[in-house]
């Protein structure tokens, strides 16, 4: 539970410091722009990398990942 907690007050912080400087406009459009998309194509892929590094492979090949391949099929498929 300690672990989500910190989770969830880490993304928090950032949010507020990144709210806070485009609300001071200490960065400018540009660079907000930048940074948006390096936290989607770099961090994210990252964090997904540093999740997946601590789980067992039987939990992440399991049968929910069936389900989840098939729902994106089918909605990509639409």
């Amino acid at each position: 539970m300690l672990g989500v907690i910190e989770g969830f007050s880490t993304l928090g912080v950032v949010i507020a410091v990144g709210w806070l400087l485009a609300r001071l406009e200490v960065v400018d459009a540009a660079a907000q722009t930048m940074l948006t998309r390096l936290a989607f194509f770099v961090a994210s892929p990252a964090l997904m990398i540093t999740v997946l590094s601590g789980t067992e492979l039987g939990t992440v090949l399991s049968t929910k990942l069936v389900a989840l391949v098939g729902a994106l099929l089918v909605s990509g498929s639409v």
